[in-house]
């Protein structure tokens, strides 16, 4: 730990820093949480063993070890080519952004992130495009606003179109308003190589290891994100149960910061219904502690600042938020709640999830036909 050694006399007093005691209030506060609910603590923990074994590996596992083949095998490359131009207009990146971006889109987080990353492990984007990518490319999936918030939550698939679709639109308001950021600081420092990718030539063609390397790195990655939802289900359901004499509003805010699936429902209690699908609009951008901790986990070990991520999920929440608000007092929407849960993709997800790879594999065999691999 780093703090100020303070020298008086012969004796030297540290003094911590506002970091360092703000986590240490925050590790005795859910330790003393755990004890004084520890039976809660076991069911939720056991429900969200239920909900990854059921919902959240079959729905991430096979997208993340997909989306490191396509970066693997050269489709990056070959949909960067062309998505070139759009992408550096937009966000000021390499069209192999386009990967995350769309990935991240259509199956959430940290599908997009994780994408992001392997593109920085592989030279392809730099740095600062690293950072600014994983701002864009995480927000949560069509599944879950749509169907399991908008539909199982409000009863209103119209919410849920409506949710998925502001995520999306600040995302990218976000994105651009980072390349502004990235454009003045390349201005200040022309010299600074904050577009430089460091690019290495891979030795191995790609083949049956890099396939058993993206399985092996997902299944790792995948074990960690079902740690972070088993503690932060445990953890949020706990201090759920604590405040319950809580009006529901601030209630579902305080959920919401730190786990999304929470906070949503939580925001659906809320009467009347459209406060509830406000707040549920800045759960959705926001997204959550949780989230934000499996994005570091998986930019961990790597000098990948997350200032650009936590400022932009935090504007996201509040562009979502407004969006959801004004669309509530512009097109009539009844909002009921159902009490199943919806949770399955929407049919559309799936087609479009099925032309992208259908796209990748033709564009990856043309190329190959071409001896360009």
């Amino acid at each position: 730990m780093r703090g100020v050694c303070i020298k008086m006399t012969d004796k030297r007093i540290y003094k911590p820093r506002a970091a360092e005691l703000a986590a240490c209030f925050f590790g005795v506060f859910m330790l003393a949480l755990m004890i004084r609910s520890s039976e809660l603590a076991i069911k939720y923990v056991k429900d969200a063993l239920s909900v990854c074994a059921t919902t959240l590996i079959p729905a991430l596992f096979p997208f993340m070890v997909v989306s490191d083949i396509f970066v693997k095998s050269g489709c990056a490359d070959t949909l960067g080519a062309m998505l070139s131009a759009p992408m550096r207009a937009i966000f000021g990146v390499r069209g192999a952004g386009a990967v995350p971006v769309v990935l991240g889109a259509i199956c959430g987080f940290p599908i997009g992130a994780r994408c992001a990353v392997s593109l920085f492990d592989a030279g392809k984007i730099s740095k600062d495009e690293c950072e600014r990518l994983i701002a864009v490319s995480s927000s949560p999936s069509s599944a879950f606003l749509i169907g399991a918030v908008g539909v199982s939550l409000f009863g209103s698939r119209a919410l849920g179109r409506a949710l998925y679709v502001s995520t999306l639109v600040s995302s990218v308001l976000v994105g651009i308003s980072l390349n502004l950021i990235s454009k003045a600081k390349r201005k200040k420092a022309p010299n600074a190589a904050l577009l430089k990718a460091s690019y290495t030539k891979q030795k191995n063609r790609f083949g049956a290891a890099s396939v058993a390397d993206a399985i092996t790195a997902s299944a790792d990655a995948m074990l960690k994100i079902c740690a972070f939802v088993m503690f932060f289900t445990a953890f949020t359901g706990t201090l759920c149960e604590m405040i319950e004499g809580l009006p529901p509003t601030p209630r579902a805010l305080i959920c919401a910061v730190f786990e999304l699936t929470g906070g949503v429902r939580e925001a659906a209690s809320i009467v009347p219904a459209h406060l509830g699908a406000t707040v549920a609009a800045f759960a959705g951008g926001w997204s959550g502690v949780s989230v934000h901790l499996q994005i570091a986990s998986i930019c961990g070990g790597r000098e990948i600042s997350l200032r650009p991520y936590i400022a932009s999920k935090l504007v996201s929440g509040v562009l979502t938020a407004a969006m959801i608000a004004a669309y509530l007092r512009l097109v009539p929407t009844e909002l009921h709640r159902d009490t199943y849960a919806y949770l399955a993709a929407p049919r559309g997800a799936y087609l479009i999830t099925a032309a992208f790879c259908a796209v990748c594999a033709l564009m990856l065999f043309r190329k190959k036909r071409h001896g360009r691999i």
